[in-house]
């Protein structure tokens, strides 16, 4: 099966590193990527992404974070090949309080991601000396400005009604240790979606390269339901 994976808020595609080293056999990934210097609106990501679909083979999006809206936009156009949608840690409304857009977040993104930071938000304290180097790696080519303007369209966006619209298979991928999309989108979600497979998982934010076996496991018997 093809896996067409897209990425958090950083937009590289690098962060999946650990979860393509565990793919399983029959598994083939291919990461999208957005501008590091070009700030895009949702539905611009989703054009992007549209470049990347399989015409001849079965496919399952895999989105994690920030790219959740842009799954479902991409999901929504229909495309002939794609089976099923997998969407982990992420939203389709609002990733919080839309207050928080008027953070000085172009100004605050131009600083180094702490380690603090990054084992309460992204990975747990325990495993926040692994990979705060790769994260800061994965964020630092990237403008704070387009940072700032991708994460101010996660605090405003709304896709429920393409996502209520979608006529294939969803599941929702759950790190049950998740602090940064808090619970009130998995409901969202649901409520939109009830027909939505929802799977909790032990684990962080960043749950596909914190407990990339694990999700593989949940992720690839969807993918069999799915075909």
């Amino acid at each position: 099966m093809n896996f067409l994976l897209l990425p958090g808020l950083d937009g590289t595609g690098k962060l999946f590193g650990p979860f393509v080293r565990h793919e399983p056999e029959g598994a083939s990934c291919t990461i999208a990527s957005y501008p590091v210097d070009r700030a895009l609106s949702y539905p611009e990501c989703a054009d992007l992404v549209a470049a990347r679909f399989f015409p001849d083979t079965p496919f399952v999006i895999v989105a994690e974070s920030f790219s959740g809206p842009v799954a479902i936009l991409t999901a929504s156009k229909r495309p002939p090949n794609l089976k099923g949608l997998v969407l982990c840690n992420t939203f389709a409304y609002r990733a919080s309080w839309r207050g928080f857009s008027l953070l000085p977040w172009s100004w605050l993104f131009r600083w180094p991601i702490s380690r603090f930071s990054v084992g309460a938000h992204l990975t747990g304290f325990g495993r926040a000396a692994a990979f705060v180097d790769t994260i800061r790696a994965a964020n630092a080519p990237v403008l704070p400005s387009v940072r700032a303007s991708r994460l101010r369209s996660a605090l405003t966006v709304d896709v429920r009604g393409e996502l209520a619209g979608l006529d294939l298979p969803v599941m929702y991928l759950r790190g049950r240790q998740d602090r940064l999309v808090l619970a009130n989108c998995l409901r969202t979600v649901v409520e939109t979606r009830p027909e939505t497979t929802v799977v909790r998982v032990s684990g962080p934010h960043l749950l596909l390269q914190v407990e990339p076996d694990r999700s593989w496991r949940e992720i690839t018997a969807f993918a069999a339901s799915c075909c």
